[in-house]
């Protein structure tokens, strides 16, 4: 048995991103929204009318011959920069705004799961919950807001409510990220992603939304075109932020360390624009009126339905248990609460897809930590800038999947249902988090060898201008030449005497106390015609950012320099150190991995460079030994901890796989559920696609929140194979789904173009395919 859409007039609300499709169906002036159902009751056709049918009746409506709404206050839409005369010249300041706000909201979350874990010092688990606390609140504040815009304040009102919460937010971020303000204290920012969460959620549903309302009924064209628009400056402003702000927040430094505040503060400044230009637009905008709640109407209903169901005394039997809110509601608006709840059916897998697509901003970034940015002479990579992958995929995949591959697989009868490519694109978002693991089971296979209990690592290191001979207990001994290191032995835990032999210069005795469990080096170095030697316990782990670790020591014969100098290191980033003693050792310093020149100087005389270069590669750490004469000058480097073999470009296969499978999914789902909803509840099918989103983020924020797993790569096969299950699931229910009647002729017209903008208002949230 099919469902069949009643053909009725549809209500404009902030969740119906082809505003202009209701703008079409318009009768009134002032741009008021019909009801969709009647034209008495103030919500939307909740009222209970005369009907002698129990079959819903088709009302034919002039859709391309109504009069165009008029602007509040009877002045006309103003035109500035206008295409034929015809453009709205205040869709430009919105276009501005939507550049700015979702630069700083991309700006923001590419940099948070590392400022959580580097600045606030919270551990990977918890960073991943807070993060994806965090993305679930902007959804679920989505719904919250489209109910402010259409019942209570309008799409105006609102829009500028939520840039002034939102900036704030931002405001608030980017003064508690300044270390002597924000280091100790993690109370400021929770409130300020909470201030954020609230004003992106009020902006979403209302700005695209808002942005149809200036057109009028007869440029269906000049609509495509701002959609168009509106979708290229949200994709322009996440690739180029994505990339720009992680760069800025490891290349600045800010009192030593990334500067978060200087990022923060850019996505604080990109949002105060954001709202400077949608104000300067005010004096153009046609501001319609709230066109009434569709979400509560629906909820009223089917409340309505229950209560009557479970207290009503009659033993009347109904075909539908909906069919009991018939006493109190339209039998149109009931008829359509039932397709909407056949068509849910297939939203129930929803959660589970976002539970994956939204991780590549957390796991799959602190991922990217423990792998090589390195790209030789071109740069390197940050393990938040990987995310840019996604926002330059979707620019790809969309025209390429519709134009090319969607056809190709179209003449071998392949994905032509949606249904089909919903399911082909969860599997690949499930095969996309394989992945992940297996990188995951790779990084794990590398660990740092740490010295068991009662043992530890001694190293000696010779910058001795002779062969030099190492004698200890239990037969310890070592043979080293100038410039060299004897590696990481094993012995026991404890003191040890040590005997350094070196020709042309008086033995030293020397004793080591090696703690259990550690690593100790020693180096041995010529000072006054004697053997001296500096003794160090070396780093165990490698550093939790993607950086280098280095640890400077500077041995200088005697009288070279005046026994200390300015060390300058000039590569991905300049360091400077000031006044290094000659028989100190400097701790370790973190550096951006990459090869560096060394200059050293003294008494502000001219730098002079090393013939070696120094060159670091991310997670490593290092000792590095500069021996100096007044002639001559050498850089040693010895290896403390390894570094990250496995490449950050590994990653990419895994961000494509996910984007594809998002692609296939994200704008499949949508399109399906505007062609088979009716057009009166399509802001109830956008709600519960944006809670679907928020409930995702949950499941994430859930099992991270929970520490269920021990090991990374165990988690990233646990979510892909509940995919797996959840697609099985999906499947089943797709072959049991039966489609609802299609609309014709300009219904089905209108839903194509629908399709088309719901993407682009989609894009504004991120729901799995755009960041």
């Amino acid at each position: 048995m099919q469902l069949s859409i009643p053909r009725r007039r549809r209500s404009c609300t902030s969740y119906q991103i082809a505003t202009y499709i209701s703008m079409l169906s318009k009768g009134e002036e002032k741009g008021s929204c019909d009801s969709g159902v009647s034209s008495n009751g103030s919500n939307g056709g909740s009222l209970k009318q005369p009907n002698n049918s129990k079959r819903a009746t088709l009302e034919i409506v002039p859709l391309l011959k109504s009069p165009p709404p008029k602007e509040q206050g009877g002045n006309s839409i103003k035109n500035v920069f206008t295409r034929n005369g015809q453009f709205p010249g205040c869709v430009y300041f919105i276009i501005a705004h939507v550049f700015c706000e979702r630069a700083s909201y991309y700006s923001s979350r590419a940099i948070l799961v590392l400022y959580l874990t580097r600045f606030l010092d919270f551990d990977e688990d918890s960073a991943t919950a807070m993060y994806h606390a965090f993305v679930m609140l902007c959804y679920f504040s989505a719904p919250i807001g489209a109910m402010v815009a259409d019942g209570w304040l309008g799409k105006y009102k609102t829009i500028l409510c939520s840039c002034f919460i939102y900036a704030a937010g931002s405001i608030t971020m980017a003064i508690t990220a300044l270390p002597p303000l924000g280091a100790p204290d993690k109370v400021g920012p929770l409130i300020a992603l909470l201030l954020i969460s609230l004003g992106i959620g009020g902006l979403g549903p209302s700005v695209s939304a808002f942005g149809g309302d200036q057109f009028s009924a007869n440029q269906e064209g000049m609509i495509q075109l701002y959609f168009n628009m509106f979708f290229f400056s949200t994709n322009a402003g996440a690739v180029i932020f994505f990339y720009l702000i992680p760069q800025l927040r490891s290349d600045v430094q800010c009192y030593g360390d990334d500067c978060y505040s200087l990022a923060f503060g850019i996505t604080a400044g990109l949002i105060l624009a954001a709202t400077l230009l949608f104000v300067a637009g005010t004096s153009m905008y046609k501001k319609n009126p709230p066109s009434g709640n569709m979400i509560g109407l629906v909820f009223r209903t089917i409340m309505s339905a229950l209560k009557n169901k479970f207290t009503s005394q009659s033993r009347e039997k109904r075909n539908h248990w909906l069919d009991w809110a018939s006493d109190n509601y339209e039998r149109d608006l009931v008829e359509d609460i039932k397709i909407v709840l056949h068509v849910m059916v297939l939203f129930l897998p929803l959660p589970m897809f976002f539970a994956l697509s939204e991780q590549y901003g957390s796991r799959w970034t602190l991922q990217a930590e423990k792998m090589d940015g390195s790209l030789g002479p071109i740069g390197n990579i940050k393990p938040d800038q990987m995310q840019v992958t996604t926002a330059l995929l979707i620019l790809i995949f969309i025209p390429t999947f519709k134009g090319i591959v969607y056809p190709l697989l179209a003449k071998c009868n392949l994905l032509v249902k949606p249904l089909q490519r919903m399911g082909a694109g969860m599997f690949l978002v499930g095969a996309s988090f394989l992945i992940a693991g297996l990188i995951e089971l790779r990084l794990e296979r590398t660990p740092i060898t740490v010295p068991p209990v009662g043992k530890a690592d001694l190293r000696i290191i010779h910058t001795s201008p002779c062969d030099l001979k190492v004698q200890g207990e239990n037969n310890y001994n070592v043979t080293l030449s100038f410039a060299q290191t004897s590696g990481y032995q094993r012995l026991d835990a404890g003191s040890q005497d040590l005997t350094l032999v070196c020709a042309g210069y008086p033995d030293l005795n020397t004793t080591v106390n090696l703690k259990s469990q550690s690593k100790l080096t020693v180096a041995v170095r010529v000072q006054n015609g004697e053997l001296k030697d500096i003794q160090f316990y070396d780093a165990e782990r490698r550093p939790k950012q993607a950086v280098s670790q280095v640890r400077l020591l500077l041995f200088m014969l005697d009288g070279a320099l005046g026994n200390d100098a300015n060390i300058i290191l000039e590569g991905p980033h300049k360091y400077t150190i000031l006044r290094v003693a000659g028989t100190s050792d400097t701790n370790l310093i973190s550096m951006v991995p990459g090869s560096y020149r060394v200059l050293v100087a003294h008494n502000d005389s001219n730098y002079k460079r090393v013939p070696q270069e120094l060159v670091v590669n991310t997670g490593g750490v290092y000792t590095t030994i500069l021996m100096l004469n007044n002639t001559q000058a050498r850089l040693a480097t010895f290896q403390d901890v390894s570094p990250y073999q496995m490449s950050m470009l590994w990653q990419i296969p895994q961000y494509v796989v996910l984007t594809a499978g998002a692609v296939l999914f994200c704008v499949t789902v949508l399109e399906f559920s505007f062609t088979q909803a009716p057009e009166s509840m399509k802001s109830v099918m956008q709600a519960i696609w944006l809670l679907s989103s928020g409930f995702g983020n949950l499941i994430t924020f859930t099992v991270a929140d929970l520490r269920l797993f021990a090991s990374r790569s165990s988690e990233f096969f646990f979510f892909a194979g509940l995919m797996g299950v959840v697609d099985i699931i999906f499947i089943i229910l797709a072959v049991r789904y039966k489609y609802v009647t299609p609309r014709s002729g300009k219904d089905d017209e209108l839903a194509l173009v629908a399709g088309t903008a719901i993407n682009a208002r989609d894009d504004e949230y991120g729901s799995g395919i755009s960041p």
